[in-house]
């Protein structure tokens, strides 16, 4: 199935460049990457301050996110941690489908108050 998955992605993938338009070319980027790695993938939900960013930042070993007594996460915030030797980076995956590079000052506000044009935040940062 898998296989058959990758050769449909192929055919519309050919298409998405013959538009030549940049934001379904990102969209299809993005779509090749998360058939690529289906399975690297966990998804976190639940009440308002119930603890799910305190729970990612004990299980990554680090404060990668930020906390607050009050409510403090108000955008949707992909991470990616991995093993290999990275410097923190931090991304604003817009709308558009572009991705806006992040200081880590701006990735923590706009996790807490998000932006009309932003679709998720996005941080990749290695495995201690």
């Amino acid at each position: 199935m898998f296989e058959e998955v990758k050769r449909k992605f192929d055919a519309v993938n050919s298409l998405a460049e013959k538009t030549g338009v940049s934001e379904i070319i990102e969209l299809s980027k993005f779509l090749k990457d998360r058939i690529n790695h289906p399975d690297s993938y966990v998804t976190m939900l639940g009440e308002t301050s119930s603890g799910k960013t305190t729970l990612l930042n004990g299980f990554l070993g680090g404060n990668y996110l930020y906390t607050s007594v009050r409510p403090s996460t108000g955008a949707i915030i992909e991470l990616e941690h991995t093993p290999e030797e990275v410097t923190d980076q931090y991304y604003a995956i817009l709308r558009d489908a572009k991705a806006a590079k992040l200081s880590r000052e701006d990735f923590i506000e706009y996790s807490k108050t998000p932006r009309d044009n932003i679709k998720r935040l996005w941080m990749k940062t290695r495995s201690t």
